[in-house]
């Protein structure tokens, strides 16, 4: 097996080391080794041989949409469709906006997750809305999603925000649909936002 990691210095401490190198390690090292690629910052714990983990797992971002009325069409009862706002980002660190309509997740950031996501919007039909979160396009899960009261037509009306946790991958990507139960009417977006947080280490 080709090393990946070159220029290799070692200290031994006990029965680990503390190494530092150029490049993503894949060399033996004793069990609980760390590794510093100075290439990247990034540090690695062994895990065993030639295995190694990456340490820094921090992922979080607020995803929000404040900036405009966004009509989200729908033309199908009781059928999730897409709503692609022009989201923006913000506290970001493990993930990005890509887009301006999904939130992914980053390299070496895969685990569980807090997703908090609340809405507003204007019904232009009298009408029960669920909003949900799509995760790779995929149509919302049970517990991804959330049903709203009954909105009115012409009046403004607030989500109760969606609260869930799930495991997700390395590139990730969440986004948000809206299905109306009754009938084809569309709604209008009018503030919403998103919060995602890598729980559990």
């Amino acid at each position: 097996m080709a090393l990946n990691s070159k220029n290799i210095y070692r200290m031994t401490i006990g029965e680990i080391e503390l190494q530092s190198g150029n490049g993503i390690p894949n060399h033996s090292s004793p069990t609980g080794s760390i590794y510093s690629n100075v290439d990247s910052g990034s540090l690695y714990i062994c895990k065993g041989d030639t295995t190694w983990e990456y340490m820094n797992k921090v992922c979080y971002g607020r995803m929000v949409f404040d900036d405009a009325r966004k009509n989200c069409a729908i033309t199908a009862t009781n059928t999730w469709f897409a709503c692609n706002a022009n989201w923006s980002g913000s506290y970001m660190n493990g993930c990005e906006i890509s887009s301006s309509t999904h939130l992914v997740i980053g390299d070496n950031r895969a685990g569980m997750f807090e997703i908090k996501c609340g809405m507003s919007i204007f019904a232009l039909t009298t009408d029960t809305f669920d909003i949900g979160l799509n995760i790779n396009d995929e149509l919302p899960l049970t517990g991804s999603y959330i049903r709203t009261m009954t909105s009115t037509a012409g009046a403004d009306e607030n989500f109760t925000y969606l609260n869930t946790r799930m495991n997700l991958n390395d590139g990730d990507k969440i986004s948000v649909s809206v299905k109306n139960l009754d009938d084809s009417g569309d709604m209008d977006w009018l503030h919403g936002w998103m919060l995602v947080k890598r729980i559990g280490d």
